[in-house]
This record gives C-alpha cells, structure tokens and sequence, in this order.
C-alpha cells in the first residue's frame, strides 16, 4: 500500500519552477519537516547533490522529535571511476561520511544512487562495491534513481538492489505498465513514485519552469487542462494525486511528495487523506495524445527541458 512521502530537494536548491526564486528558508524548511513528520510522513527523500536539504534535515533529526527513515543518493562520477572497484568505494565512502556527518545518522535503511546509466547498473566493479556496502551494514537495502525503462528493467536483475526510484505521473507513465508492476512485485522491489506535479506542470495555476522549451510546456500544460476540463471538477494537482494515490496504490510504496510551502504540504495530505480513488480508465486515455505530444517533442525527462 502507497505511503506518502517527503520529497527535499526543493528545501536545499532552487528547483523546478521556481529555480529561478531564492531558496527557501531554514526556518520554512524546518516548519515543512516538521509537519510532515507530525503526519505520518515518515519518509524523507534527499541526496547529496540537493543543496542545503541534508544539512536542513540533519538539524531537524537532532531535535529528536519524530522517528522518520531517510533516504539519500550518491552522485553521478565518470565512468573512470566508477569501473575501478577501489576508486569508487573510496568514493561512495568519503560521500556517505559526508552525508551521514550531515543527517546525523549513522546508517540507513535505503540508500540510493543518482547514476543510472545501463553500464553502471550493469557493472561487475560496480556490483562488487554494492555487495561491499550491505556486508558493512552501511545500510539495510540500495536503489536506484531512473529515469529511462531500461534502467529500470536493468536494475531488476542486479541482487544487490531492492529499490527502484521511478518518475510516474498523469503523463509519464512508462514505469508503471502491468508487465513492469508484476517485475517489481515479483522481486518484492521498494517502488518509490517521484514527479507526481511533474516540476509544477501538474499544478493549476503553477507557471512552467523557466527553461529553453518553456513554450512547448505551455502548450503542453494547456492540452491538458482541455483535456480535463470537461471530466473532473477539481484543480489538476488533485487529479494528478489521485492517479498516484489511488490507481496505483497498491503497486507503489512510497509517493513522493514534493512542497514548495507548507502550505502546499497541508493542501496535498488533507486530499490525500480525503480522496484516494482511482481516476476512471476513459478519462487517462483521454490523455494518451498528451503524452504522444511530450514524448515526440522530448519532454517527458526534465533533463531535456534545457536543450
């Protein structure tokens, strides 16, 4: 059963479609942190390229106030290093000090990777420092952040790894097709859903991200207002959460939540707590030629936004 989740990255960089706006602060941050453990958000989602988020977090654990599991990511490096066995446990290690200096934790239940590349997931150096990391109980389980479905199937055949991190929304969905939930739940993976408002395309009145295909983001946030306007009677971010929460509520562990405001966190559990149905088939193959749209013009991975 789907849990909600804390995504962090925007308490520790300028993201998505405010990238161009001042980072929040800490106080902010620490109020978000805060209410979301008070409610049963019990999972943080962070890593060690987000800024100021592990530090931020780190001085919230200290209060000692919720018991909640973090979750970080190592970063990309070059192939150099990673095919070398020795260079990339030095590496990965001199890394997890850092984030655990930061978190003020000393092990953790998952721990993840921001490299994703079919190479690196299928290395043989790499799987020997994956085995190294489990038998020093550095942590319990290691994932991986994807962002293409071959990454993805890749990962299902790595032992070492029980956890896929995955973008799913009303658009993207590519990760979650029925032959890709039985693997998961075959292989009893940890699924975790990140891109749920999708950098704010998802959010009614949200602007698009300041980026080279700005337009083409608008035409496509517009196409699917169109498309929703007539069937649903509640604001886009509402629908994009009940497709998350309620159509795949039963194949996905964890859904990430990512928050701008606390304001923004209230608004999002409450619906949460309120309204977990499944959104009818009709109305999401209404938005097939939405996503034909993103995907022939190369918008479904955020990282192509700027090209």
């Amino acid at each position: 059963m789907i849990a909600p989740a804390l995504g962090t990255v925007q308490l520790g960089v300028p993201y998505g479609n405010k990238s161009n706006q001042p980072l929040m602060s800490a106080a902010e941050a620490g109020e978000i942190l805060g209410f979301a453990a008070a409610n049963a958000v019990a999972f943080f989602d962070t890593a060690a390229g987000y800024g100021e988020s592990e530090a931020r977090i780190g001085a919230f654990l200290r209060t000692g106030r919720y018991p909640v599991q973090v979750s970080t990511k190592i970063p990309p490096v070059s192939r150099e290093q990673w095919s070398d066995r020795a260079a990339y446990r030095k590496f990965v290690t001199a890394t997890l000090a850092e984030s655990r200096r930061r978190l003020g934790v000393e092990a953790f239940d998952l721990l993840q990777f921001h490299q994703c590349d079919l190479d690196f997931i299928q290395s043989p150096a790499v799987h020997a420092v994956f085995h190294e990391l489990l038998e020093a109980q550095v942590c319990r389980r290691l994932g991986i952040s994807v962002y293409e479905t071959e990454q993805a199937v890749a990962c299902l055949d790595v032992p070492a790894l029980s956890a896929v991190q995955i973008p799913v929304n009303l658009i993207d969905r590519r990760f979650v097709t029925p032959a890709l939930l039985r693997e998961y739940e075959q292989r009893s993976f940890t699924v975790i859903a990140r891109s749920v408002f999708w950098q704010g395309i998802l959010v009614e009145g949200a602007p698009v991200p300041v980026v080279k295909k700005a337009p083409l983001l608008g035409e496509l946030k517009a196409m699917i207002l169109k498309c929703l306007g007539n069937e649903v009677a509640m604001p886009m971010e509402h629908v994009a959460l009940r497709y998350v929460f309620g159509n795949l509520k039963n194949h996905i562990t964890y859904g990430l939540l990512g928050t701008d405001s606390i304001g923004t966190l209230k608004a999002n559990l409450a619906f949460i707590a309120k309204d977990s149905s499944e959104l009818p088939a009709m109305l999401l193959a209404k938005l097939a030629p939405v996503a034909a749209f993103a995907e022939e013009n190369d918008l479904l991975n955020p990282a192509n936004w700027n090209k």
